[in-house]
C-alpha cells in the first residue's frame, strides 16, 4: 500500500528506492590535523589568567545572547588552551560553553592534568559555570583551581567540588 502523496514532493528515482542499487557518494574531504596548543607562558597570577580568558571571550560567537564568555585552561606543564562560547542562534541546546570548549580542546591537544581553569564573564556580575560545565569539570579536572573573573572585582578562586558538591564521578558504575 502506498501512503498519501505529499504535494510538491516527488518520489525518489527507482535506483534510490530501498532494495535497489545505491548511488556511490564521494568521500568527504579529510579534516586537517589538529593544531597544537598555542605555546604561551603560564599566567603568573589569577589576574593574568583572567586576562587570557577575557581575550578568548573576544572570539565568542553569541548571536542570540550577546553574552561572551572566555576560558583558559592551564595544565601542570604550563601549557595553555583557550576556549570561547559558541551559540547556534536557533537552538540553545546546541551551543557550547567556553569552559567546555577549553577543557575539550586541552584534552584533544594532549595536555596533561589541568592545574587551573580561568573563566571571564565580564557581562555578568554573578556569572558562574553552568551545571553541565560543572559536571565536565568534576570529571576532567577535579583537582584544578577555578578562577572566575566577572569584571570589576578581583577574581574568585574556587574548586570543582565547591561548584558541584556530590558530583557524579562514575564510581557507582562498578567498573
Amino acid at each position: 500500500a502506498r501512503g498519501p502523496a505529499v504535494r510538491g514532493v516527488r518520489a525518489p528515482p527507482p535506483s534510490l528506492r530501498r532494495g535497489r542499487a545505491s548511488v556511490a557518494r564521494p568521500s568527504p574531504a579529510p579534516c586537517p590535523p589538529a593544531a597544537a596548543p598555542t605555546p604561551r607562558p603560564p599566567p603568573p597570577d589569577a589576574a593574568a589568567g583572567a586576562a587570557l580568558a577575557l581575550d578568548a571571550a573576544s572570539r565568542a560567537v553569541v548571536p542570540a545572547s550577546a553574552f561572551p564568555v572566555g576560558a583558559a585552561v592551564e595544565d601542570e606543564a604550563g601549557r595553555v588552551v583557550l576556549g570561547a562560547n559558541v551559540e547556534v542562534a536557533g537552538d540553545w541546546t546546541r551551543g557550547l560553553c567556553a569552559e567546555r570548549t577549553a577543557l575539550v580542546g586541552a584534552r584533544a591537544a594532549g595536555l596533561g592534568p589541568i592545574r587551573r581553569l580561568f573563566v571571564a564573564c565580564a557581562a555578568a556580575p554573578g556569572g558562574t559555570p553552568c551545571g553541565g560545565c560543572r559536571q565536565v569539570l568534576a570529571e576532567l579536572a577535579p583537582d584544578c583551581a577555578v578562577v572566575i573573573w566577572r569584571g570589576a572585582d578581583a577574581p574568585e578562586i574556587t574548586t570543582p567540588a565547591a561548584l558541584l558538591p556530590g558530583a557524579f564521578d562514575g564510581s557507582a558504575l562498578g567498573r
